[in-house]
């Protein structure tokens, strides 16, 4: 599995999209607009909000609650990151400000979504549909076992216990493991708990059926890692 096997003890829903891009079009690095957002940002900083403005780079929040970075350079290229909750899209360009790659994230490092990479021309190299998993054990990798979508738990853990995977701030991780008992994939979908300091809530799911089998808090170990 794509992000390894889990420590031992461990939305509305929409179309999963920061909502505030700051260009017209994702394909490009916009220097201009990059700059003019810059110049504003420095002769009219933002109230109640966090704001970074550096001589390659700018970091803000944008009216609707989207967190985005970006940086750019002649020589290195441009960089833009928007988060919004757990969910964050990271774009990459060449130094001629065509896009270089696209990829999602929830949580600290979950990959989701469709990645892309491109030539510098802008030809699709490379597409891949992260949500989707397979078993790949090698005794089952060649029979093409697909497993439950990460879009598909989402929309059932909303449904059923009104917790946002991509929207949640409080979503920290989901890691899989291999049950010893039926021999199965796991997904173990971890959330901090806003109520309850220093504690940690999981819900299991069986990755071939599409069940849950489990909904657990605990005490945050303390070689847990929340950063």
């Amino acid at each position: 599995m794509k992000n390894g096997i889990i420590f031992s003890v461990v939305f509305k829903y929409n179309s999963f999209k920061a909502q505030d891009f700051p260009f017209k079009n994702e394909n490009k690095f916009d220097v201009i607009e990059y700059n003019r957002i810059r110049d504003s940002l420095i002769a009219n900083p933002k109230n109640n909000t966090l704001q970074t403005v550096k001589e390659e780079g700018i970091f803000y929040d944008s009216q609707d609650g989207t967190n985005i970075i970006m940086q750019y350079s002649k020589e290195g290229g441009g960089l833009l990151q928007l988060t919004k909750g757990s969910h964050w899209i990271l774009y990459s360009y060449f130094k001629n400000s065509q896009l270089k790659a696209k990829r999602e994230n929830i949580g600290r490092h979950y990959a989701t979504g469709i990645w892309k990479e491109f030539d510098k021309n802008g030809k699709l190299l490379k597409e891949e549909d992260m949500d989707i998993m397979y078993d790949d054990r090698p005794e089952y990798i060649d029979q093409k076992i697909k497993l439950i979508s990460i879009r598909e738990i989402a929309k059932k853990l909303e449904m059923r216990f009104q917790k946002n995977m991509f929207d949640d701030n409080n979503f920290f991780d989901l890691k899989t493991f291999l049950d010893e008992k039926t021999d199965k994939w796991v997904y173990r979908i971890i959330f901090t708990d806003n109520k309850k300091e220093d504690t940690i809530e999981f819900f299991d799911y069986d990755a071939h059926n599409g069940q849950f089998l489990k909904r657990e808090s605990l005490a945050i170990p303390e070689d847990f890692d929340l950063h």
